[in-house]
């Protein structure tokens, strides 16, 4: 299930918390995935057709298609976007018109060593998408 911008916006902060899972490109630098699951979510809540994973969360992509341009803390990059960590905890997540704004914390665990980072990003696109998976497995 695709939801439009307008509706998944409504639910990014209950992103703080969450995971984002892995970041992969399509057939080219333009069309970008990132898969992510929010923290628990009181079902209560959800007002519009978003189902939920069986831990109350919402799991799913987020497809930016004709990305212009990726900015990690204010700096302009020119290679692809990477997960470069084991695990990033989303602290923020906003949509806004043709933009993503994310705040991550990045961790790496053992066997590799121990090392954290942060990472403001910024991404401008033509077009967002939610892609609604409640049964994603993480």
């Amino acid at each position: 299930m695709y939801l439009d911008k307008s509706i998944i916006s409504k639910y990014t902060s209950y992103f703080h918390d969450g995971s984002l899972i892995a970041i992969n490109y399509g057939n080219d630098d333009t069309e970008l995935t990132l898969t992510m699951e929010s923290a628990e979510v009181d079902p209560e809540d959800i007002k519009d057709p978003i189902p939920l994973a069986k831990e109350d969360r919402i799991k799913g992509k987020l497809h930016l298609k004709g990305v212009k341009s990726i900015y990690i803390n204010d700096k302009k990059i020119f290679s692809p976007l990477k997960m470069n960590y084991d695990d990033g905890e989303i602290l923020h997540l906003k949509i806004k018109n043709n933009k993503v704004l994310l705040d991550i914390s990045w961790c790496n665990y053992p066997p590799k060593a121990r090392d954290t980072d942060f990472s403001s990003i910024t991404i401008n696109v033509e077009d967002v998408r939610w892609e609604n998976i409640p049964d994603l497995k993480t």
